[in-house]
């Protein structure tokens, strides 16, 4: 019993313990990626790229025109006006698809050179790029059928508790609907994979055990909702640690976006408000975003952290770093949309 409470104890310690954004992010890493598959070019869009894309052709493969119109000698048109036109002799035309059977003796204009978009040889897309429908074009511009990418990751997704009801079922004292599992499966559909759902499990080591085991045989990543606090009915720790090759990595984050392109764009605005954090981890606080005639402005969306309004209503999120007391108000920061 001593020794029990003992482990509990250094159990709950471990949860005060934090990792920044960062170090955890580094983590990706030391993790394989999935495997790979060939699919059609019309069935492309929204995947990650596996490998490079090399140009087997110039684009464009010959020279030509990009607009409309007549190509002329700039000298057979000096001192011309609408009073004293030069008048010239049309030496042929070139309809859509078709090859001229001539050629202009002098400069051309808004005409694309052999290979001016992209030589043959060159890199043209690289490994992991998203497909867009811009690469979606290229690919096409290149001739390729099919392309090369990662396959969709799939994540099971477990929600665990006893408070814990599904969301078409009436919530009584004491109850919550399952929120978590619908919001992971639309923040995992966004991320471009296809989810399993697990349902929900009650606080049972061994239900939880095995509902673990059958997810990690059919899934790359396991989402766990709930059951990774301090309570005394709280088995996740328990479940990850009695799975056989495993590794806690990290007893605890900060919530916030992962890694992605639209980091990149963040803009920015001035606080509205005095914000204050706890130092020694990075603090995430979604702001709504107002114009005002002096500029762009941030206001806090301050309130529990199990409040759901204040993520419909967030625009973005600013981050206030690890060795921060707080922020005053008028401070300029950078908003990361949401």
């Amino acid at each position: 019993m001593g020794s029990r409470a003992a482990g509990t104890e250094k159990d709950m310690k471990a949860f005060f313990k934090v990792t920044a954004p960062e170090k955890v992010i580094a983590m990706r890493a030391d993790f394989p990626p999935v495997g790979t598959e060939t699919v059609p070019l019309d069935q492309a869009h929204g995947r990650v790229l596996a490998k490079d894309v090399v140009a087997c052709e110039n684009l464009p493969a010959f020279v030509r025109a990009t607009m409309d119109g007549y190509a002329l000698k700039a000298s057979s048109s000096f001192g011309a006006s609408e009073g004293n036109p030069a008048f010239l002799t049309v030496k042929g035309d070139v309809a859509m698809g078709e090859c001229p059977d001539f050629t202009l003796a002098a400069g051309e204009e808004h005409v694309l050179q052999v290979g001016e978009d992209i030589p043959i040889g060159e890199r043209a897309l690289a490994r992991g790029s998203d497909i867009r429908s811009q690469e979606v074009g290229l690919l096409a511009a290149l001739g390729c059928r099919e392309v090369t990418v990662f396959k969709k990751p799939v994540i099971g997704i477990i929600s665990t508790g006893d408070e814990i009801v599904a969301p078409d079922e009436p919530v009584s004292p004491g109850k919550i609907r399952d929120v978590n599992a619908s919001t992971l499966a639309g923040l995992a559909a966004e991320a471009g994979t296809n989810t399993n759902y697990y349902g929900i499990v009650k606080d049972d080591l061994n239900c939880l055990c095995d509902t673990c085991r059958r997810a990690l045989s059919q899934s790359d990543m396991v989402l766990i909702s709930g059951g990774s606090s301090m309570g005394t009915r709280d088995l996740t720790l328990q479940v990850l640690s009695a799975l056989p090759d495993t590794t806690i990595l990290v007893h605890g984050i900060l919530a916030g976006r992962r890694y992605h392109r639209h980091t990149v764009f963040a803009f920015s605005a001035r606080l509205t408000r005095n914000l204050s954090s706890v130092q020694g981890r990075v603090d995430y606080v979604r702001v709504r975003l107002a114009q005002k005639s002096d500029g762009l402005w941030a206001e806090p969306l301050l309130g529990k952290s199990g409040l759901i309004n204040t993520m419909i209503q967030a625009d973005g999120l600013v981050v206030i770093g690890m060795n921060v007391e707080g922020l005053e108000k008028g401070t300029w920061v950078n908003v990361v949309p949401v």
